[in-house]
């Protein structure tokens, strides 16, 4: 891996670990689980056509919630932190 490799890389991560410790994934969570739970009962037809992506969506969403408190870990230890500036890991590798 090159450095604009690993930089990008690393750039990346923080992107996405920030973004979802954002996300209201119990909440999310809790709606999946209403509709599966009603869907049957007020639309048979329209749960029937969206319960396999619905469940799919739930299997991320839960991956994500799995993620998201370590990530949330991982980044409160980071604030503050001077030697985390962006790629700073490359330069002792290089």
């Amino acid at each position: 891996m090159t450095n604009e490799e690993y930089c990008e890389t690393h750039n990346k991560l923080m992107i996405i670990a920030q973004a979802v410790s954002q996300l209201d994934l119990d909440g999310f969570l809790t709606r999946i689980q209403y509709a599966e739970a009603m869907g049957p009962m007020v639309d048979p037809t329209f749960y029937k056509e969206t319960a396999g992506k619905m469940k799919q969506t739930r299997i991320i969403a839960e991956a994500a919630r799995a993620f998201q408190s370590t990530a949330t870990n991982a980044l409160n230890k980071l604030k503050g932190d001077v030697e985390n500036e962006p790629c700073s890991v490359d330069r002792a590798t290089s």
